[in-house]
């Protein structure tokens, strides 16, 4: 059952009541257009795509070399791509929670109340909200969309090509994929296994590369925005897959918007009951 909803140019969020172990659950509700890139003239089988500049929406190179797709491959990229991208950002492979903190203020009790079960297994259960994420495929663009993408079939023995997507807060976004995008299994060799999917619907989410601070990282991405070399590079807004407290703004920002709580508090550690007052 839904308990509050909010609604954003980024993205969705609902949030539904507790269970009886205090736990509320938090999705961020993403509606994402996937647009193959196909050449305009039926007869054609092979066309060829220069990506935009992030900066100024002109052409750079290298120029690409596409297929068509069939619709069979276009259909299992869809799926791949909604499977792919939930599985990241939701239990068991994202464990990110959010817990209130009162700060001992008064006002705060009618609020828990709200992150409390009428029937709680234990009353050793502290309200906590789990954090996840959905995808919902819009069959065509509009307004009703967060991200548009297109998608090419990159065509045999072409150089990848690096997935991006044009991210402005609170505005609608686009960007470009290609049937590369999807990890393969078993990695490629040399590879490292990394979800760029979801990766770029984490742009999407406002969140930018792991080291965006870093004084090396200036036009937003140079390897040292990736957090190579150091411990960050696992995380999802790297080169990796692990999504931490670092990734948590998204759900803070939407439990925010729908709730008074004085202070949120992200966590990786699972709920469990406490044993002590």
């Amino acid at each position: 059952m839904v308990h509050r909803f909010w609604s954003s140019k980024d993205f969705d969020a609902v949030l539904k009541y507790p269970n009886q172990r205090n736990i509320s659950s938090l999705t961020l509700s993403v509606r994402v257009n996937l647009r193959p890139i196909n050449p305009e003239d039926p007869r054609v089988a092979v066309g060829t795509f220069k990506p935009a500049d992030a900066n100024d929406g002109t052409p750079r190179a290298p120029e690409y070399t596409y297929q068509r797709w069939t619709p069979a491959e276009w259909e299992s990229f869809k799926i791949g791509y909604k499977r792919e991208v939930e599985d990241i950002f939701n239990w068991p492979t994202m464990g990110l929670w959010l817990q209130p903190s009162s700060l001992g203020l008064p006002d705060s009790r009618d609020e828990l109340a709200q992150f409390m079960s009428r029937r709680p297994l234990s009353p050793r259960f502290r309200p906590t909200v789990q954090c996840g994420l959905s995808v919902t495929l819009m069959p065509t663009m509009g307004d009703h969309t967060h991200v548009n993408y297109k998608v090419l079939r990159l065509q045999e023995g072409e150089p990848d090509l690096r997935a991006y997507t044009g991210n402005t807060r609170n505005l609608q976004d686009s960007g470009v994929l290609t049937n590369r995008s999807l990890m393969p299994w078993p990695p490629r060799y040399g590879y490292r296994p990394q979800s760029v999917v979801a990766h770029e619907l984490g742009h999407v989410l406002n969140l930018d590369h792991i080291d965006a601070n870093n004084p090396k990282c200036i036009q937003g991405n140079e390897l040292a925005c990736y957090g190579i070399g150091t411990p960050r590079e696992g995380n999802l807004m790297g080169v990796g897959n692990f999504i931490t407290t670092a990734n948590a703004l998204p759900w803070l920002r939407a439990i925010y918007r729908l709730t008074s709580w004085t202070t949120w508090n992200a966590t990786t550690t699972m709920p469990r009951e406490v044993w002590h007052s």
